[in-house]
């Protein structure tokens, strides 16, 4: 195994013929080396080669007489190679060289050769050399090389995923990716999460330059599309793809999609926490077929798991802001509360005694008509005062309250006959509960109020059409609910929603309705008192309000209450 086709002999088959036998020293030099020999002359052919190495190179013995030794030998290796078989002062200097060159079907070799120097008949200088193949030898140190070099990088990857802000860490996994795909041999790399993103699924995509950027399938249509490959990573297994044509039958949909793509090889590896499927990572090559070594999958593994524990890390700070948020908020809204409270006790004091001296006078004093219509302006602004009173002390929770047992499907069903008529007869009017909701332990004056408050503000949102729905679900908490401020898991709730297709919140918006006299309503349409009321109702009723809003997109407003049967 060596070259492609030499160049042609110089020697003709009778200077073949006439060549004299090697001398007893040259014979003793040959068998002091390796059966694949040759001699080179002083002009650096091939004067005498053995069977053995004529059968490396693919031609006979006598037609390698007056050849190139060095054809086939890679450009890079030619000058080393040439100065170790040319006779001189060099040749006696070089010891074993290994080189690359060609075998007889074109695949790249690695062969080392050794020469010897000695001096023919007639003082000629002469070099003798002995090859052999080493390719596996090669190929298995450029293996651990390489390998040696990965486990490098990965490391090199741990301390920068440790060290990089939290904020930074999806653009670092993003330009991270490109070094993965060569680590390896792809040319379009991705990263699926399935367990770091409250929203769902996370995705990170890198596609190679000289490859056009293909439109990536969302998961859920990859998990009904490929059921072959997605039983295989779901389950914890190497979805390893190095020949497409081997796929089994049942891969069909894989194999045509890969084909139709072009893709040559692709490995999926699963990246697993806590012994349960939380994501992957995948890998395609276009421009050969790779067949992936377990060493390097096994580091590709770490890499899938330094890219989850970095994103695990950047989802715990941000439910840790989360919580900081929520707590200020929580601690706002409660010195809001303690200081509406307070005013609104000595300003109840002072309307008392404003509208007991109005009553007085328009019993007692007998005036003019204008006289009479200034007593009963002021009467109207002190109800309504007290009235704004009531709303402030309803949010300091420090109203007085009834709280009797009720049937959840009965309150839902007054409230829609209270705020059906209020609605546009284009707004389209949902409900859905069950009569067997529950019972609760509320005011059911107070409860109403807060959904008829709800449902008029969901009727503003929707404008002149639109759709309302109205809801009850009685159930446990989520693992999210549980974190809602006043909610404890260990309790059974009734879950009444109001929910509308309106113009929606934008996150300023949402993290202030529930202040006091914050509206977004033009002047007069509203004192801003109606969701900071309904909070403090439903806080008072041992429950919580969340809602959930996007511009554009509506809003949903939830009240948990506690079942009353628990």
């Amino acid at each position: 195994r060596a070259a492609s086709r030499p160049s042609p002999a110089r020697a003709t088959p009778d200077a073949v013929r006439r060549a004299p036998p090697p001398a007893d020293r040259f014979r003793r030099l040959v068998e002091n080396m390796r059966d694949a020999v040759c001699e080179i002359d002083g002009e650096g052919r091939i004067a005498w080669a053995s069977p053995s190495y004529a059968e490396r190179l693919g031609r006979s013995a006598e037609a390698l007489v007056g050849a190139d030794p060095l054809e086939g030998v890679h450009a890079q290796d030619r000058r080393r190679v040439g100065q170790l078989m040319r006779p001189g002062p060099r040749a006696r200097r070089h010891g074993p060289l290994v080189y690359r060159a060609q075998d007889r079907s074109g695949a790249v070799v690695h062969l080392e050769a050794t020469a010897r120097e000695y001096r023919a008949a007639g003082g000629q200088p002469r070099v003798v050399v002995a090859i052999r193949d080493v390719t596996e030898r090669e190929n298995a140190r450029t293996a651990l090389e390489r390998h040696i070099e990965l486990e490098a990088r990965v490391a090199e990857l741990s301390r920068f995923f440790i060290a990089l802000d939290a904020d930074a860490i999806d653009s670092g996994i993003r330009r991270r990716l490109a070094d993965v795909a060569r680590y390896a041999d792809a040319q379009h790399t991705w990263m699926c999460s399935f367990a770091t993103d409250a929203s769902g699924v996370e995705i990170f995509d890198w596609w190679q330059e000289e490859h056009p950027s293909r439109r990536q399938t969302p998961p859920e249509e990859s998990i009904a599309a490929f059921p072959y490959a997605t039983d295989l990573i779901r389950s914890g297994r190497l979805y390893h793809v190095s020949d497409v044509d081997a796929l089994p039958p049942e891969a069909e949909n894989e194999r045509r999609d890969m084909l139709e793509r072009g893709v040559r090889s692709t490995l999926g590896i699963p990246i697993m926490s806590g012994g349960r499927f939380v994501g992957f990572l995948g890998f395609e090559s276009f421009e050969r077929e790779v067949d992936w070594s377990e060493e390097t999958i096994m580091l590709l593994r770490l890499v899938g798991e330094i890219f989850y524990s970095a994103l695990r890390r950047r989802r715990a700070i941000d439910e840790l802001r989360q919580s900081q948020d929520q707590l200020l908020q929580s601690q706002k809204m409660e010195a809001v509360g303690t200081l509406a409270g307070g005013i609104a006790h000595d300003f109840n004091n002072h309307l008392a005694v404003m509208l007991g001296n109005a009553r007085f006078l328009r019993q007692e004093v007998e005036a003019s008509p204008d006289v009479e219509a200034a007593i009963e302006d002021l009467e109207r602004a002190a109800d309504h005062c007290a009235q704004l009173t009531r709303s402030l002390l309803t949010f300091s929770r420090r109203s007085a309250v009834e709280i009797r047992a009720v049937e959840a499907a009965e309150l839902m069903d007054g409230v829609v006959g209270l705020v059906r008529p209020l609605l546009p007869p284009a707004v389209s009017f949902e409900t859905s509960w069950l009569p067997t909701l529950g019972r609760l332990e509320v005011d059911r004056i107070q409860i109403q109020q807060v959904l008829v408050n709800l449902l008029v503000n969901a009727r503003d949102a929707v404008g002149e059409g639109g759709s309302i729905r109205l809801q009850g679900r009685r159930r446990r908490l989520t693992e999210a609910e549980t974190e809602i401020e006043g909610l404890d898991a260990g309790r059974e709730y009734i879950v009444l929603s109001v929910s509308d297709d309106g113009e929606g919140m934008d996150e300023t918006t949402r993290a202030r309705i529930f202040e006091p006299f914050f509206t977004t309503k033009g002047v007069g349409q509203g004192t801003g008192l109606g969701l900071a009321m309904a909070y403090g109702i439903v806080r008072q009723s041992e429950g919580a309000i969340e809602v959930e809003s996007r511009v554009g997109e509506g809003s949903t407003f939830r009240v948990f209450l506690p079942h009353a049967d628990v």
